[in-house]
């Protein structure tokens, strides 16, 4: 594993616990204390954590952010199989929501095809990666840009989306859990990403394993309010299956579904094709 992909790891790790030792990191993530303390202070130059003594405990657990810088390094291949089945959702003459994040940066790279597109997205490197894709309209939300993040929120990106109509939206986080629905670090995006599940037809969530089983500090929705949740095959069975029972739709970024038959049949007959 790449120390860039472990440091996400670990920060999604303090946040959802809120403080944690060495030794604790080191035991879980398999490293030396030497290693989990380098961590640690990468983390602590980056703003997610503050280094206590023995462990690290977070900055601002309400606030902070990956940086995209580590974000973009973590679980590639998982992203792509991600990325690849939820491409197949989208039709020529949709209209779409992108949210910002490196998950849906994977779906955004895979969409040049695409003749007939109207991308929505409050990401800007999502914006640059599509603006000169001669079939595809994109339309930024507007908002305050957030430094090392690169994504645009506040009144003025949920105001812009709230009436919007669109076939799907495709949604990142930080945390799901079966009990606790899925979840932010951050309270502030938890409107934007709120009328961007209410906007869609068919809102979707994309997460990689690492997301599973954890909880953090604010919800964004219930599983009630998703057309499915999109992993990759590293996730857990019996999480999924538990993910299953609390009522959420689960597909594997490998092509084997998981969940109700309605996902299931859209994703193998291809009601939704490119």
């Amino acid at each position: 594993m790449l120390s860039s992909e472990r440091q996400v790891l670990i920060a999604e790790y303090v946040s959802s616990r809120g403080a944690v030792g060495v030794e604790e990191i080191a035991g879980r993530f398999g490293v030396s204390q030497m290693t989990a303390r380098r961590d640690l202070k990468a983390l602590e130059e980056a703003g997610m954590v503050v280094r206590v003594h023995g462990g690290a405990m977070l900055r601002s657990g309400i606030t902070r952010d990956v940086p995209y810088s580590s974000k973009a390094g973590s679980l590639p291949a998982e992203k792509a199989r991600i990325a690849e089945t939820a491409l197949r959702l989208i039709s020529e003459g949709d209209a779409i929501i992108l949210d910002a994040g490196s998950t849906t940066f994977a779906l955004a790279e895979r969409l040049h095809a695409f003749r007939d597109l109207t991308v929505v997205t409050n990401d800007l490197k999502i914006a640059a990666e599509l603006a000169d894709c001669r079939g595809i309209r994109v339309i930024c939300t507007g908002g305050e840009v957030q430094p090392g993040v690169y994504n645009m929120m506040g009144p003025v990106a949920e105001g812009m989306v709230a009436p919007l109509h669109v076939d799907a939206s495709f949604i990142g986080c930080d945390a799901i859990d079966p009990s606790s629905g899925v979840m932010t670090r951050n309270i502030n995006k938890v409107p934007l990403k709120r009328a961007m599940i209410l906007a869609a037809s068919k809102p979707v969530v994309l997460a990689d394993h690492s997301k599973f089983g954890l909880r953090v500090f604010a919800q964004i929705c219930t599983f009630a309010e998703l057309y499915g949740v999109i992993t990759d095959d590293g996730a857990d069975t019996t999480l999924l299956q538990a993910l299953q029972d609390s009522g959420a739709r689960v597909i594997r970024g490998e092509g084997t579904p998981q969940g109700t038959s309605t996902m299931k049949d859209d994703i193998k007959t291809g009601v939704k094709t490119r």
